[in-house]
């Protein structure tokens, strides 16, 4: 229902999932190229005094959380628009979960990273935030070719081996959009209709 809603959406909106996708991995390489050149001048920057750096990786956190968003939600979409099956057999993927997850673990991470950053001296300079700024690039730049990777899988996969996977699945497990939930189990609608 979700999934249907958003499609119907989209029809509406100026922007298509593909653009929105596009977005993501527009901020990601923003923000990579942004923490690079953060890294390397940092000794040169304007840095002035009371600059938390807590705030200076708060705000690149916000913004690859957003793109992240933007290449979920998107790539989900697209795909459900493109096909259902489709859909449910990216979902459901391994890669798919991995990729995620790692984004979870990527953001969980962002503390400690923080941490490291934390100032001596509230109105000293910024001593290890360039430390910080190339972990947070390392891990960045892990799980954004780890993305790159699934979606080039995933762009060369054909629709008939995305079936076997659906069809691997448990019905308990998984609600295809063909079956229907009946008092003794699913059932497929053609079935039924019989």
């Amino acid at each position: 229902m979700l999934f249907g809603i958003a499609s119907n959406l989209s029809h509406s909106l100026r922007f298509s999932f593909l653009q929105m996708i596009g977005i993501g991995y527009g901020v990601h390489s923003i923000l990579l190229l942004g923490m690079i050149f953060t890294a390397l001048f940092n000794n040169i920057l304007f840095f002035k005094p009371g600059i938390s750096s807590l705030f200076l990786l708060f705000l690149p956190t916000v913004l690859l959380a957003f793109a992240d968003v933007c290449m979920t939600v998107g790539s989900l979409c697209l795909f459900y628009q493109e096909s259902p099956r489709r859909a449910q057999a990216v979902m459901v993927s391994i890669f798919f979960l991995c990729r995620y997850c790692g984004s979870l673990l990527f953001y969980t991470v962002l503390p400690i990273l923080s941490s490291l950053c934390k100032l001596e001296n509230p109105t000293g300079p910024i001593p290890h935030y360039e430390y910080g700024v190339l972990l947070l690039l390392v891990v960045a730049i892990i799980f954004f070719i780890v993305h790159v990777m699934v979606s080039i899988k995933y762009c060369s996969v054909t629709e008939a081996e995305l079936d076997q996977e659906c069809e691997a699945l448990k019905p308990d497990r998984i609600l295809h959009p063909y079956l229907l939930k009946k008092e003794n189990g699913f059932k497929w609608e053609s079935e039924i209709e019989k």
